[in-house]
């Protein structure tokens, strides 16, 4: 999996793996991956959602708790919270689910005791790991991704 790896590592992974850096990418419109990389984000995990929930699923909670071991021992500086859905759906309603995601986990975060500066955001199925055509139902675009930028341990490998 690529949970934990830096993103200068992203681009020999595969399809999937390379997506996710694009995803990363996403994060920061106008911002390449070189700037990311400098600096130090990386993707910690990603939650996956069933099609049209906010629910997070037992598998995801677990996810959760392994990336808020990670997050304690990098010590980001900063975690952004990015919700993406599929492309199924009117875009204001996608933008709504996407961002109730991000918020869902945002708050498991913060109620497990993670203190960082969280920036949580919802962009629906722009910029999502996956380019599809409309009405598609993607499983893995319908994530949030957590992402550890900075920080006084940011070259620790990560999960």
């Amino acid at each position: 999996m690529l949970q934990g790896f830096p993103l200068s590592s992203q681009a020999t992974f595969g399809r999937f793996h390379l997506s996710v850096a694009l995803l990363l990418a996403s994060l920061s419109p106008g911002v390449s991956l070189s700037a990311m990389a400098a600096d130090k984000a990386a993707l910690v995990t990603e939650v996956h959602f069933d099609p049209g929930s906010t629910a997070i699923t037992p598998g995801g909670h677990q996810k959760i708790e392994r990336a808020i071991t990670a997050l304690l021992e990098r010590n980001p500086s900063e975690i952004r919270v990015i919700g993406f859905t599929d492309s199924t759906g009117p875009d204001a309603i996608n933008l709504k689910i996407s961002r109730s995601r991000a918020e869902n986990v945002a708050e498991v975060l913060v109620k497990e005791g993670i203190k960082i500066p969280l920036v949580v955001e919802g962009r629906g199925e722009k910029g999502a790991p996956y380019k599809i055509d409309d009405d598609v139902s993607e499983p893995l675009n319908r994530c949030v991704g957590i992402i550890a930028v900075g920080g006084d341990n940011a070259q620790k490998p990560l999960l």
